[in-house]
């Protein structure tokens, strides 16, 4: 069992990480023919912090976005809105990770025997459910009129491209820059 302060460490890394994928992501641009459009890096960073940290990561990934949805979704104007935003983003990876779990395509639990493959289905997995729930979302409570195929098309793209840029980008510069700084790595 983790200990509270250990927890409140974890919850905190998570909401920097977070945030700082998040305002990278608004320096890039948002809208058409900007890079933001094509490379969303929130999938990933919620699939590398859940994979990080485990399960004490939600509690941090709620309050991030909470938060963003709050205040930088202009498509959610009530609570409830809200709250069904930050179940997906905090739902979707969770249950892919334990839907493979249970169908032994890889067990996200033991991290030594996992390769980029394994990351790879994850990602796509929950870019997948994640880009259906989004379209549902809008279509329930929104005036909104979209082509679902395309939208699904698009937000599957994009959350998969940039989940993959983000956890390769990740997995391939800290160790080299943790061996630079003089930390040994296990391989």
């Amino acid at each position: 069992m983790l200990s509270f302060i250990k927890l409140i460490k974890i919850n905190l890394i998570v909401l920097i990480a977070i945030a700082l994928v998040f305002y990278v992501t608004i320096l890039l641009g948002d809208g058409p023919g900007k890079l933001d459009t094509y490379l969303k890096f929130m999938m990933g960073a919620k699939i590398l912090l859940l994979l990080t940290f485990g399960f004490a990561a939600v509690p941090g990934i709620i309050i991030a976005f909470a938060f963003i949805a709050t205040n930088y979704s202009p498509l959610i104007v009530d609570n409830f809105g809200v709250v069904i935003f930050t179940l997906i983003h905090t739902i979707v990876p969770i249950s892919a990770i334990h839907l493979m779990n249970i169908t032994k395509v890889s067990n996200f639990i033991d991290l030594t025997n996992i390769d980029f493959r394994h990351i790879m289905f994850l990602v796509l997995f929950a870019s997948l459910f994640s880009s259906i729930f989004k379209y549902i979302l809008i279509e329930e409570f929104t005036n909104l009129e979209i082509n679902g195929g395309f939208f699904i098309w698009k937000y599957f793209i994009s959350n998969s491209l940039g989940g993959l840029v983000l956890i390769y980008f990740v997995l391939r510069t800290i160790p080299y820059a943790l061996s630079k700084l003089g930390y040994q790595l296990n391989n």
